[in-house]
């Protein structure tokens, strides 16, 4: 396989990785990789390589390769800090009454309506959660969130895999779009703020339900 095709199953492996389609913890299998993405087992190795470099994978010995994990204390400053930034978009998407965001962000909480499993609506609530920082208009802010993305998506995944979170998921998002559209950047912010801090719970139960005493690594 020459190097463009390489980079190509890179590229797909960083998104899925990136998107929240995989859990924090969860194992990555190149024969499942490498027919998940129709390839070959050799490039998928060589994405595992070069995606550990940078941090989104880690190897360990005996054990392979898997999604990093976080620790407790991790996991709340994480959800603090993407509560201050989603909020704060949330209200300048408010004043800016951008009505083609928000008109593309209700059609994505009613395509989310239609996800079967975790990982297909991962890969959706990435594009709603994209639609609201951009609406934001604040080019520092969106840098902000996307300096996070990889880290929100995986605890995103987690949280979807609670059992009923995806329908509560689908709910809470379409509270954020029916606030937005009245323009009210007070109501906006709440429905966002509880939306982060409902997910804050789901991943903490979901962490506690299978007993983890986890930690980045």
């Amino acid at each position: 396989m020459n190097n463009g095709a390489n980079t190509d199953v890179f590229n797909r492996l960083y998104q899925l990785i990136t998107t929240g389609y995989f859990r924090a913890g969860e194992k990555l299998r190149e024969r499942e990789i490498a027919e998940l993405l129709q390839v070959s087992r050799t490039p998928v190795r060589q994405a595992f390589h070069k995606l550990e470099r940078q941090g989104l994978i880690v190897s360990e010995e005996k054990r392979g390769v898997r999604i990093p994990t976080f620790s407790e204390k991790q996991i709340h400053d994480l959800y603090e800090m993407r509560e201050i930034l989603e909020v704060s978009a949330a209200q300048m998407l408010a004043v800016n009454r951008n009505e083609e965001i928000i008109s593309a962000m209700r059609v994505v909480a009613e395509e989310a309506a239609g996800a079967e499993t975790p990982k297909e609506q991962s890969l959706i609530n990435n594009r709603f959660h994209h639609l609201l920082m951009e609406g934001a208009d604040n080019e520092y802010l969106l840098q902000a969130f996307m300096n996070l993305q990889a880290a929100i998506n995986v605890m995103r995944a987690t949280s979807l895999s609670v059992e009923g979170r995806i329908h509560s998921n689908v709910d809470e998002h379409k509270d954020i779009v029916a606030a937005l559209e009245t323009f009210d950047s007070q109501k906006a912010a709440e429905a966002v703020g509880q939306h982060i801090r409902s997910s804050l719970k789901q991943v903490l139960q979901k962490l506690k339900q299978e007993n983890s005493n986890i930690h980045f690594s």
